[in-house]
């Protein structure tokens, strides 16, 4: 190689080594996302769970939902004071967003998250609600929606990924 090249690829390195120190737009976000993390851990940190129907779904289903989380739940949210799966809690799904009927215990939580599940035309939708006990107002969504004609099946397996999507999602804000 002449001097010339030799001389461009030093440059070349040095330049992709600088660019390689600076901090960038992905690790801005990496830190927003950290923070969030953080704020909401603190912020919901005894939370329920709860499962119900949307409006024509069989009821049925929330038992096969929720005692998928009740198996996973423990080793998914150890690091919060409390995490309990409610089964049988009337919701009112008919209002955005759904309204868990818990009596005098909201007061035990920060949190509860509602899981509605619907399906039809060969669609199964998990709707995740978060709903702030204090104020009664929507802190969180995320939806599983996929294309899947045996609901109880899909249901199931949506159950199983509920405490990973809840902890990935909204603890970890990815």
């Amino acid at each position: 190689m002449n001097r010339a090249k030799v001389g461009v690829l030093v440059a070349l390195v040095a330049m992709a080594g600088a660019l390689a120190c600076r901090k960038g737009p992905r690790e801005d976000r990496k830190a927003a996302a950290q923070a969030l993390a953080l704020q909401r851990l603190a912020q919901y940190k005894r939370i329920a769970i709860v499962c119900a129907p949307a409006q024509g779904a069989d009821p049925a289903y929330a038992d096969i939902i929720l005692n998928e989380v009740k198996a996973k739940a423990p080793a998914y949210f150890a690091e919060l004071e409390a995490c309990e799966c409610l089964s049988g809690v009337p919701v009112d799904t008919s209002a955005v967003p759904p309204r868990p009927s818990l009596g005098a215990a909201p007061t035990n939580y920060d949190g509860v998250f509602c899981l509605v599940y619907e399906y039809g035309a060969g669609r199964v939708v998990l709707h995740f609600y978060l709903v702030d006990t204090r104020t009664g107002a929507q802190a969180w969504y995320h939806k599983l929606d996929t294309r899947d004609a045996d609901v109880v099946a899909r249901l199931k397996r949506h159950g199983w990924w509920a405490c990973s999507t809840i902890k990935n999602r909204f603890y970890r804000g990815r």
